[in-house]
């Protein structure tokens, strides 16, 4: 094998896989799987139905001939909801494993070249999937054209279909023709307008250039400031067509005498979409829902009523039109999905991607169009780099948009923040009476195009980043799948703006995991949506954006907790995703304590608005609150260690997880995405390295747009402080968040001062109980008689319970802090303190209680009598059985809560203290049965935190 060898999950075996989520690849896996054969799904988009809800199809011409698509249909003016949730629910009904956005990646050979499976790629890298039949179901007829099938392309010039939904949403110009106008029911009582246009679009060489260059240059003619919601994608017939498939069909004569032989690619492999062999009059019947649906059934039992083929024991990679990887090897993320949607475990494959198509090559590639990748995609190009925007949704703008997160909270609201505010207020239809008042999400999305293509950059929709191209040590390409494909696009410089560090991961770069010492994270939500909506933060569940498995359950989770609600947004809210560790980690010591850096590249602002509970041990000693915080953000939180050509920005820049809710306001993250694009063009236009640019003129050019203070282009390192600053925090009690974080920050400086502090203050001063507590946190000795005092009456005092929006203040009470403390820096000490107040919990135990007693077990180690003491809570009835195996039961648990902790609570509470007595010692073995349970938790940040637990 050569160096492009990777080895890849292999995560189901199956009958028949399906590949592409249309309403017509449902009824087909639906048929088959009733027919007795074992099938997978997997669909492109975030939700299933994309053939009908992408292109606002909700009537067909055709009757309705199988169940699916009566109850598809059954409401008058089907909702999009209605839609994705009744094919998501069929599925998941009749226990038919599926993924969401899963593209296909290449198909599996076997020895004798025949068709024995394939490769897909999503957000958590590459899988494979063994199965004796393949059913191509997306638009494009991708893997049968990565199979070697020949499509022959007619002339690229053609009309298609585009919606608006608005009433006043109308549009004119040239080569845009109305066709429609539709009343439709959005909320009982309200209706509104759809407006339905035919406009003549030029593919040109059918390209995915030129068609994505189309895409984007439709939205920006065809399109309105009045619009409320507009399609995903415009509706057309593709333009080619399989050659020489089994059978031709000129002319339509019904859904049920369509001849399968059209579908037919070659032995194994079926093309179930408008590619198929026939002509385009035919195709245009054919993709009518509910023709495409009946047809889609009639294919799974035909060929699940066909002999079996097994999956062969030997397969290799193969795709169509791939050219030797030169000068670098291919990287992707190759976990692999876990139990939880059918998937399977453990076997591998080893494949060689040395070969791979060539998509293209551009000077700054941006990977992810969101909150920080637009504004670097619009940084790049207007610097003159050749610049293109990869986004996986639909449109730009992430969590501000696409999430409906469409006001800001807090942040700095300054720079290149101040000129999209202006922007995107000149589109909206009228001025905002409130200046908080939320942005008009369509034109925000409209904005950031209009921006990235007149300055010259490309933008890809429905295009995911997931892998990486390596050259020694730097990033030169990245690896993609979407809509038109699976390739190498080559980069002098990459902005990883996918939220998640995607591309750095895959690369390579070091990552920042706590994942057996806490299972703390941020409240995410995924929210309802009508027409005309801008805003809905949410806050209800966790979710791990890189886990496809975590991703699909959320998003099919959310539709039926939103059942009566319009539409549900695509893209999940998370507020903490995986992070890289940088050339420098930010931690919150640094801007408590008011550090500078000589590479600033902006001026985060926020309060501490942190979704949930703290684990840096300065919030120990003293809450966070809502007061204002500043952190300076340096280019090195941006630099992935060891690895050069890429920043990573966004939620994943290199930062302590307590320092985060400081730093992602949207404000500050735009601002930031546009220093990472200015200065990855920089690098490109300097051909240096970007840890090689001049950064005083990058952050004179901040300055100028106001992003900085000019000052700050003259900072050094405030770090290390000066002794008079230590003396001085010590000698306050510790009394702010800043000296407490100077404590911290110099902890062996303060050290001595902190010890006299303790013993010469009066015994019952605050200044003494948090100098000890620094102490403790930190394992001094020194603080274990003035912590074993306050726990001398093992009495419990007020709790925390979990709580996601709007969480200030503690989350761990006094008594816990304390306990905590003096497990740390006496062990032997707490066994007492920790036993006695363990006796005291009642069989509904609050949150931060459990805590203190798992994290103290965790510092004392293997002791029996604290296990048992453990064992005892966590015995107690309604303390277990909270896992999750499976999306069905996830379903179950949901509520109609926006904002949803209990539940949330009474997992954290049972993994968290099944935590501490695994490290306490399980001896009936409790805690490993809990652990085993969440390490198949269909919940990703569940998941990784038990199984890092059990060391699996």
């Amino acid at each position: 094998m050569t160096q492009h060898s990777v080895d890849v999950p292999v995560i189901a075996t199956v009958d028949i896989v399906v590949i592409g989520g249309t309403s017509a690849g449902v009824a087909c896996a639906l048929a088959a799987a009733r027919a007795g054969s074992t099938v997978f799904l997997c669909g492109e988009r975030p939700y299933l139905g994309h053939d009908i809800c992408a292109h606002w199809r909700y009537w067909p011409s055709e009757p309705a001939r199988t169940a699916l698509a009566r109850s598809v249909f059954a409401q008058v003016d089907p909702t999009p909801l209605h839609v994705k949730r009744t094919l998501e629910q069929s599925l998941v009904g009749a226990q038919v494993p599926f993924l969401l956005g899963t593209h296909p990646a290449g198909s599996l050979r076997d020895d004798d070249g025949g068709i024995a499976g394939v490769m897909v790629a999503n957000r958590a890298g590459l899988q494979a999937i063994r199965a004796g039949r393949v059913v191509d179901a997306t638009w494009w007829g991708l893997l049968a054209e990565q199979a070697g099938a020949e499509l022959a392309l007619d002339a690229p010039t053609r009309s298609v279909e585009r919606c608006l939904i608005g009433a006043q949403a109308q549009c004119s110009g040239p080569g845009i023709t109305p066709l429609e106008q539709r009343r439709i029911t959005v909320a009982s009582g309200i209706e509104t307008t759809l407006h339905r246009y035919a406009v003549a679009v030029d593919q040109g060489d059918g390209s995915w250039h030129s068609r994505a260059a189309a895409t984007a240059d439709l939205r920006r003619s065809c399109w309105s400031r009045h619009q409320q919601m507009a399609d995903e994608a415009p509706f057309a017939i593709p333009a080619r067509a399989l050659v020489a498939g089994a059978e031709h069909c000129a002319t339509w004569t019904g859904a049920a005498a369509f001849p399968l032989g059209c579908l037919s690619v070659e032995t194994g492999l079926e093309l179930l979409g408008p590619c198929a062999d026939c002509s385009r009059e035919v195709a245009a019947r054919l993709v009518d829902p509910n023709a495409f649906m009946a047809v889609g059934e009639r294919l799974g039992a035909t060929l699940a009523a066909s002999p079996r083929a097994s999956a062969p024991s030997v397969l290799r990679y193969a795709i169509a039109g791939a050219t030797p990887v030169a000068g670098g090897r291919v990287t992707a993320l190759t976990a692999g999905p876990r139990p939880g949607v059918g998937c399977a475990a453990g076997q591998r494959l080893r494949l060689d991607l040395g070969a791979l198509p060539a998509v293209g090559s551009y000077d700054v590639v941006v990977a992810g169009g969101g909150t920080a990748g637009a504004p670097a995609g619009i940084a790049a190009a207007r610097a003159g780099a050749r610049t293109l925007v990869l986004e996986y949704q639909s449109d730009l703008g992430g969590v501000e948009t696409v999430g409906l997160i469409g006001r800001y909270y807090d942040g700095n609201r300054v720079g290149f923040t101040a000129e999209i505010d202006a922007g995107v207020a000149g589109l909206e239809p009228a001025p905002r009476s409130d200046p908080g008042a939320p942005w008009n999400i369509e034109c925000k999305q409209a904005w950031y195009l209009e921006q990235i293509r007149s300055a010259g950059g490309s933008v890809w929709f429905w295009t995911a980043t997931v892998g990486a191209v390596v050259d020694g040590d730097r990033v030169t390409g990245v690896l993609v799948a979407g809509p038109h494909g699976f390739g190498v696009i080559r980069a002098r410089a990459t902005v990883d703006a996918t939220g998640n560090a995607d591309v750095a991961a895959a690369a390579g770069a070091p990552c920042l995991d706590a994942a057996a010492e806490h299972v703390a994270v941020q409240g995410t939500g995924l929210s309802p949506r009508c027409p005309g909506d801008n805003y809905c933060n949410s806050d209800h569940t966790f979710s791990d954006d890189c886990d496809v498995v975590d991703a699909t359950a959320a998003l099919v989770a959310g539709k039926v907790k939103f059942r009566d609600a319009f539409d549900c947004a695509q893209l999940i809210d998370s507020r903490e995703r995986r992070q890289i560790r940088g050339d420098i980690v930010l931690d919150p010591v640094d801007f408590l304590a008011g550090r500078t850096y000589p590479d600033s590249i902006c001026l985060a602002r926020s309060n501490f608005d942190s979704h949930g509970f703290t684990v840096h041990p300065v919030f120990m000693v003293l809450p966070p609150d809502k007061d204002g915080l500043e952190a300076y953000v340096p280019f090195r939180c941006l630099l992935p260690q060891g690895i050069e050509g890429i920043l990573v920005t966004g939620l994943a820049v290199s930062c302590q997880r307590d320092a985060l809710p400081v730093i992602r306001m949207q404000p500050d993250v735009q601002n930031q995405g546009y220093a990472a694009g200015r200065a990855c063009a920089m690098a490109v236009d300097a051909s240096c390295p970007l840890r090689a640019i001049d950064m005083r003129v990058l952050q004179r050019h901040l300055a100028g747009l106001q992003i900085l203070d000019p000052a700050v282009c003259g900072h050094d390192d405030s770090f290390p402080l000066d002794d008079a600053a230590v003396a001085a925090a010590v000698a306050s009690g510790c009394a702010s968040h800043r000296d407490i974080a100077i404590c911290f920050a110099a902890p062996e400086r303060a050290r001595d001062a902190l010890r006299a502090a303790v013993k010469r203050q009066d015994e019952h001063a605050p200044g003494r109980q948090r100098c000890a507590l620094v102490l403790g946190l930190q394992g001094d000795p020194a603080a274990a008689s003035v912590l074993a005092a306050r726990l001398a009456e093992p009495a419990w005092d007020v709790g925390w319970n979990y709580r996601g929006m709007h969480q200030f203040g503690m989350s761990l009470s006094p008594v816990d802090a304390s306990l905590i403390a003096l497990a740390r820096c006496d062990g032997v000490g707490a066994v007492d303190a920790l036993v006695a107040l363990a006796a005291g919990l009642d069989a509904d135990p609050d949150l931060s209680h459990c805590r203190a007693l798992a994290m103290a077990a965790t510092a004392i180690g293997p002791e029996p009598t604290v296990a048992r003491a453990l064992a005892r809570v966590l015995g107690q009835p309604g303390m277990r059985g909270h896992a999750c195996p499976d999306v069905g039961t996830l379903q179950q648990r949901t509520t109609d809560a926006i904002n949803e902790n209990r539940e949330r609570n009474r997992c954290l509470r049972e993994l968290i203290l099944a935590r501490g007595l695994h490290r306490a010692g399980d001896s009936g073995g409790m805690a490993a049965a809990v652990l085993a349970d969440y390490a198949d938790d269909v919940r990703g940040h569940f998941a990784r935190h038990a199984r890092a637990i059990l060391g699996v």
